[in-house]
């Protein structure tokens, strides 16, 4: 349902040089999208059920485009899924966000009728609430998700894991 597939398909189709960043979760969507259910609710509500996702934080994003676009001739034609080394599910991110913020932090997977109608209570956009839906619920039916090193690869590092995202970003995720 989303179109990434269907436009990178376009861009092989047409012959032109490209390199195609495929990153995971990102770890920020703690501080923007979950924000408000985390720290004015202490929650993680979504309909992910018991769902495995891989995580990028979006810092490593950055400095992999930015090696990339140094050293273009090394990446030519070349797709690359960016995650960290971990496979959580959300109940495992509410017990390390609880256990680094020192606070209970609960998760919460409702059925998406439920969900819908929570979103629309406290105004979220419909777009927005099918956006989610689709990022959290569909994953339940999809086959085993995989980590990659490609982070360390390219960068000669390891990539930033959840609970440097957290630490790094204490503040926000209190406030």
């Amino acid at each position: 349902m989303i179109p990434h597939h269907k436009i990178e398909k376009l861009i092989v189709d047409s012959k032109i040089n490209y390199t195609f960043l495929r990153p995971a979760y990102f770890m920020q969507n703690f501080t923007t999208t979950l924000h408000d259910d985390l720290v004015n609710k202490k929650r993680i509500y979504l309909p992910t059920g018991n769902a495995k996702f891989t995580l990028i934080d979006v810092r490593d994003i950055g400095v992999v485009a930015a090696s990339i676009l140094s050293n273009t001739s090394q990446h030519i034609n070349k797709s690359y899924e960016l995650t960290c080394k971990e496979k959580l599910s959300f109940s495992e991110m509410a017990r390390i966000l609880s256990d680094i913020l020192r606070t209970n932090i609960q998760y919460k997977s409702p059925n998406l009728i439920s969900f819908f109608i929570a979103k629309r209570e406290e105004k979220t956009p419909t777009m927005l609430i099918l956006v989610m839906i689709m990022l959290h619920y569909l994953p339940r039916f999809q086959k085993d998700i995989e980590v990659t090193d490609w982070v360390e690869k390219i960068l000669n590092q390891q990539p930033i894991t959840f609970d440097q995202f957290i630490n790094n970003n204490r503040k926000a995720l209190t406030v």
